[in-house]
């Protein structure tokens, strides 16, 4: 069994979070600053639901609660456990879904996700970005740009699959020339990797 990594939340959360749950994100972080008006407050969340930034962000937190649960549940595979083992762990299990209904709980970050919007516009300029989300152009934006991000993803994806053996190529063509000019090579002539670092084992008790 391994340790499930503090790390894990916050690199699944990158790799895999849109834009409006990174507003999430920073907007949790954030220091509070002053209250805007209650008028200007609800425009900012007739900002968000316009531009379908609300729901976004909801579905968002629903994957990122998915992802870490399995995560947790991963940390048991192939762990044959006695009953009283099997409570404990159903109990970890339980408290790590507690913990992930409370924190990513929307109720808890509009507030502060809309305080962040408020901050960011004016009225007038919040006026004229939901009047243009009203029209067919806007809708065809809302519309299509779920599926077009995934394309533009994709691409994203294979470019980074073609790099690395180029990274690789390039790495070994550096370690043979240090070679070569007689100082030992920093490496064992590895490319980078793209992927995220594993995180270091919690230390023992």
């Amino acid at each position: 069994m391994r340790l499930f990594p503090a790390l894990a939340l916050s690199v699944c959360f990158a790799a895999t979070a849109a834009p409006a749950a990174l507003i999430a994100q920073a907007a949790a972080a954030a220091a509070p600053s002053a209250a805007a008006s209650p008028a200007h407050t609800a425009k900012a969340k007739q900002l968000l639901d316009a531009t379908n930034t609300s729901s976004g962000i909801q579905q968002q937190l629903a994957g990122l609660r998915d992802r870490v649960k399995e995560l947790a549940s991963q940390q048991f595979a192939g762990t044959q456990f006695n009953p009283a083992q099997t409570a404990l762990q159903n109990e970890y299990l339980k408290k790590v879904q507690d913990i992930l209904a409370d924190e990513t709980d929307w109720a808890k970050l509009s507030p502060r996700v809309t305080q962040v919007y408020a901050d960011s516009f004016t009225d007038a300029e919040i006026d004229s970005i939901v009047a243009f989300y009203k029209t067919p152009a806007g809708q065809a934006l809302l519309a299509k740009t779920p599926a077009t991000e995934q394309k533009v993803n994709a691409i994203i994806s294979a470019n980074i699959k073609e790099m690395q053996p180029r990274l690789q190529e390039l790495t070994e063509s550096y370690v043979n020339k240090i070679k070569a000019a007689g100082t030992p090579a920093p490496g064992a002539g590895t490319a980078p990797s793209l992927a995220p670092k594993p995180a270091a084992p919690a230390p023992k008790n």
